[in-house]
């Protein structure tokens, strides 16, 4: 489960390879600069590993000799970049606006938008991994999609559960669910079994070690998936 690593720490290491998200593009410290040579490339490509962009669970940067054009995109020019050193900003609103996951981690905090990447040296790419952010809700169950993913129920703004499944419909309307009190169920599509069980695993693992216990129906409901999943 290595490759789908990536954790959501207040504080990150400033040397590690990381991107800075906001609404009008994407920023690149120095050192996944460095590490992917960008100063060397005109543009960059980026490509998804799902063709929906709601669904996709990654992001592939590679550089590119290539003319700016719509798919070969250009980083901002400014004196840094010119003398070959330093991060990078990559303005691409667009981009950014189609998957959901960005959109919503782009309307956050600044520094809570920071994520950690890896480079690939064989295939010479950026991988940035999109972390869930439960960017669609739902107040009532039977309006949740037959879709795979993983969510949250919340009563105000506490989290009372975190769970996964095939189809987030489904799980919801188990029988053992309908007694809960909750106010609204948030979830991200992860199409992907293998990551919906380490994003769910992760934001439980998180929430322990914030709360000393897992949330409340997670507890109610003997929580082995905890387990299972770590």
């Amino acid at each position: 489960m290595d490759k789908f690593i990536c954790r959501l720490d207040t504080y990150f290491d400033p040397k590690a390879a990381s991107v800075s998200v906001r609404k009008n593009g994407i920023y690149f410290n120095s050192s996944i600069t460095q590490l992917a040579g960008l100063h060397n490339f005109k543009t960059i490509t980026c490509k998804r590993d799902h063709q929906d962009y709601n669904w996709s669970s990654q992001l592939f940067i590679k550089g590119s000799h290539e003319e700016a054009s719509c798919e070969n995109l250009a980083f901002s020019s400014d004196h840094r970049r010119r003398k070959g050193f330093g991060p990078m900003y990559l303005s691409c609103k667009r981009l950014v606006s189609q998957f959901s996951c960005l959109r919503k981690l782009a309307e956050g905090k600044r520094e809570l938008a920071r994520i950690p990447v890896s480079y690939n040296r064989e295939t010479k790419e950026i991988v940035i991994p999109i972390v869930p952010q439960f960017e669609h809700f739902k107040h009532d169950p039977k309006d949740l999609p037959k879709a795979p993913g993983i969510y949250q129920y919340l009563q105000g703004s506490e989290t009372v559960y975190y769970g996964r499944g095939a189809s987030i419909y489904d799980r919801a309307k188990e029988d053992q669910r309908k007694s809960w009190v909750f106010d609204c169920i948030k979830y991200t599509f992860i199409p992907f079994e293998d990551k919906r069980v380490y994003w769910e695993n992760h934001f439980l693992e998180k929430y322990k070690s914030q709360n000393g216990v897992l949330p409340r129906y997670n507890l109610i409901s003997g929580s082995n998936k905890f387990e299972e999943a770590a």
